[in-house]
């Protein structure tokens, strides 16, 4: 009996196994690559919305653009949400040891290579006078007026605690663009002092203390979030004790508010001017208020606060959280609670929000009423995981989530690809999160790094800089340089030292720059051994020889030259204890390449 083939198609389609979901390491480092690869997404149909990558000047500058709901922004708030969102996926993603570039396509790779720096430089400066971020004119979100030429206190938080303090984190402290040096350091620095002058006697915080008074919840939670971060990496910030007095006081006082402010009725915050969307008690602002609380909770010990008001003030928000706007959906028969921003709604951005302060207060022992709310759904933990996998869509070696808006569409932008994102190592890594955690962003094989000095700069480096002596020496023994080649030693004529130098001078020139610029962005470490190595081969040789110990001159600046290049290739397959050996020596090779760079 032969059946129709519509017939066979479907009953294969039903008794085919479904698709694995991804795991969360496999999806966050996907949705990393789409970061890189807006435009080639929207090239391949996938709706971006108003979310795009700049890619300019032949490829050596990347940053981002986006737009905040119906905000009627210019250029610079279009390029600081983008570019701020962007890097803090990216940033989380290394932060949790879930990022490996050398698996995307090869177009991710090397934009990967430069965006991070240029990106994190184009944020910078776009940085106020004040120290914050803003918007050159009066700007819009809603009903909500935000000063012209002066920072808002809510992005300027956010800059702080996602995408600065990260950098540095991650041992990014200064980054270069269009031939100006930017200190990340500096930059993090200046955003603090501007949270420190813009809190309110009342504690609290508003979008400009020099445009409004009235102190905001959400713009408060923010601003306690980056205060907070800043405490917990105070010594990699290299702040001064004044300082962190005045961030401690501050911490208390946002705390003090927050406790304060907090509706004894229904447990919420209720947000007016923040309220852009229409909603006072919106659940993922609602969270974003939490995880600052939850922030401060784990330094509660360290600043003398309230752990027990701070705990009840946790859990009685969240316990109101999770039945407000919520939605529950059967998603291949496990029950799911999603929420919306004013209304009940399946969305991946919101629900992202909820889960990750969720799964914190999970971590700290803060979840138990909110759960047991969730469990009354038939929902859990592990449910809001399944379903935030399941609504990752992969595509071509990149991956994203979609927010939903308006009549049902649907857009990858990108606060939904940071949110879902965060949520996911706040479930599976909380620690990156509540912690203090560092790490660095892996290298990408094959791909060379803009703003690396190229082979030929490196020829011309060997000569300015390894090349001087012997060469000197060298012309010397011809008489182009008469009377220093008859210098005498502990009787050893500088003519007969002046050959074996130069002989690693010509090495330097000829060989090794060109081999170290070509491995500069895959293998910085192993690059500034060889560089390091090279440089101080003829110096130890020739001090060796001035000191009468020419039987072992050679191979002790061979072996020197050899030690460092083996220190350097340890530290670039992982092992801790040679890396912080050889970090500042490849520091300073990338900054003498950096610097012959702007020259050239």
């Amino acid at each position: 009996m032969r059946y129709p083939a519509l017939v066979l198609a479907i009953a294969a389609a039903l008794l085919a196994p479904a698709a694995a979901l991804p795991t969360p390491q496999q999806a966050v480092n996907k949705d990393a690559a789409y970061i890189f690869m807006v435009d080639v997404a929207q090239q391949q149909g996938v709706p971006t919305g108003s979310f795009d990558i700049k890619v300019e000047n032949g490829g050596k500058v990347v940053y981002w653009v986006d737009r905040f709901g119906h905000s009627k922004w210019e250029k610079m708030g279009f390029v600081v949400y983008g570019t701020e969102n962007a890097l803090a996926t990216v940033f989380d993603a290394a932060l949790a040891g879930w990022l490996n570039p050398n698996d995307w396509p090869k177009i991710a790779k090397e934009r990967y290579a430069v965006g991070p720096y240029t990106g994190l430089a184009e944020l910078i400066s776009l940085q106020l006078k004040d120290g914050g971020w803003g918007w050159k004119r009066v700007g819009t979100e809603g009903t909500v007026f935000f000063p012209g030429g002066m920072g808002e206190t809510l992005r300027t938080a956010q800059i702080l605690a996602r995408d600065l303090i990260p950098a540095v984190r991650l041992g990014i402290t200064e980054v270069q663009l269009n031939g100006t040096t930017y200190s990340v350091i500096d930059s993090a620095k200046a955003a603090i002092r501007f949270l420190l002058d813009q809190q309110l006697p009342s504690g609290g915080y508003s979008a400009n203390r020099n445009w409004s008074q009235k102190p905001d919840p959400l713009y408060t939670g923010w601003a306690l979030i980056g205060l907070v971060e800043a405490y917990k990496y105070r010594d990699l910030l290299h702040l001064d004790q004044t300082t962190v007095s005045q961030i401690e006081d501050a911490i208390r006082k946002a705390v003090q508010w927050l406790l304060q402010d907090q509706n004894k009725q229904d447990h919420l915050w209720h947000m007016k001017a923040a309220a852009v969307m229409g909603s006072e008690t919106a659940p993922p602002s609602e969270a974003e208020i939490v995880i600052g609380l939850l922030d401060a909770y784990t330094v509660a010990d360290q600043l003398g606060l309230d752990k027990q008001a701070l705990a009840d003030a946790i859990e009685s928000a969240l316990a109101a959280i999770v039945p407000d706007t919520s939605e529950v959906i059967t998603v291949d028969g496990r029950k799911v609670v999603t929420w919306g921003y004013c209304i009940p709604e399946t969305n991946v951005e919101f629900t992202a929000k909820v889960v990750e302060a969720l799964a914190l207060a999970n971590e700290l022992g803060l979840a138990d009423k909110a759960l047991s709310e969730l469990e009354s759904d038939g929902a859990s933990l592990q449910n809001e995981e399944y379903w935030l996998l399941k609504e990752f869509h992969e595509k071509d070696g990149y991956g994203y989530w979609l927010l939903t808006f308006g009549m049902g569409g649907r857009a990858a932008v990108s606060s939904v690809q940071l949110y879902a994102t965060e949520a996911l190592i706040a479930l599976e890594k909380p620690n990156v999160i509540l912690g203090t955690t560092t790490g660095h962003l892996p290298k990408v094989t094959g791909v060379p790094t803009i703003g690396t000095v190229a082979p030929t700069g490196n020829l011309v480096l060997g000569a300015l800089v390894f090349d001087v002596v012997p060469v000197v020496l060298g012309l010397s023994t011809v008489g182009v340089l008469p009377g220093i080649g008859d210098l005498q030693v502990n009787g050893v004529e500088v003519k007969d030292i002046s050959d074996p130098v130069l002989k690693y001078g010509w090495f330097v020139n000829a060989i090794v720059n060109p081999i170290a610029a070509s491995i500069m962005s895959s293998e910085p470490n192993t690059a500034a051994g060889l560089s390091a190595g090279t440089f101080l081969a003829p110096v130890i040789d020739l001090a060796l020889r001035l000191a009468g110990m020419s039987s072992i001159a050679e191979e002790a600046a061979i072996g020197t030259a050899a030690l460092l290049t083996i220190l350097g290739i340890l530290a670039d397959n992982g092992v801790q204890a040679v890396e912080a050996l050889v970090t500042p020596i490849t520091s300073t090779v990338e900054t003498l390449y950096a610097s012959l760079a702007n020259l050239l």
